[in-house]
């Protein structure tokens, strides 16, 4: 298992917060009014701090304790139907693995590992990687029309920043990005 710090400098936590930055910024120095610019703040703030979830907080694994009760012919609690995915209880659904190759580790009801959070996403992280997208696409969208809008005034006036139309398109392709990850979730 990676440290927290190895997660953190990669390419991809490191690429998504470089985007982040080149947005905020880029909405920062737009003369819109206060409560549109807390309103993208406060919803740029929560895509990262889920971001930073789904990367720190880890996907969960499997031990070897949960590894040794599966097996474990005598114990009914932890024996695992392999077929149905319930315990033999049948009151508790079980947690599935699968293997990762990229964290050397059983992840935990893994659905992918994903680049961009340097980090498998399963059982612990689901919720963090889904608010992340969702956050990510509702700051995307907030983004192109506060810089959409800059843009046009800006050009009404015969000024032209080029910055604007640089991260007006690096917001549409985050946004589309995003919403096709969701869609594949």
């Amino acid at each position: 298992m990676r440290s927290p710090f190895r997660r953190l400098v990669h390419w991809g936590p490191l690429s998504s917060m470089a985007i982040c930055i080149s947005i905020t910024i880029a909405n920062m120095t737009t003369g819109v009014g206060l409560l549109t610019s807390l309103m993208f703040q406060f919803t740029m703030s929560l895509c990262l701090y889920n971001m930073w979830c789904a990367t720190l907080l880890g996907p969960g694994y499997y031990t070897s304790a949960v590894l040794s009760a599966e097996h474990d012919g005598n114990n009914d609690q932890g024996r695992m139907n392999q077929d149905q995915g319930e315990q033999q209880s049948g009151s508790v659904t079980a947690l599935t693995g699968r293997f990762c190759r990229r964290c050397c580790q059983i992840v935990l009801n893994k659905h992918h590992h994903c680049p961009w959070i340097n980090n498998c996403v399963g059982h612990n992280n689901d919720g963090y990687f889904i608010r992340f997208l969702i956050f990510g696409m509702v700051a995307s969208i907030q983004s192109m029309l506060i810089l959409g809008l800059d843009t046009y005034q800006r050009y009404l006036i015969k000024t032209y920043n080029l910055f604007n139309v640089f991260n007006i398109g690096l917001s549409f392709g985050v946004l589309l990005s995003l919403s096709t990850l969701l869609y594949m979730h």
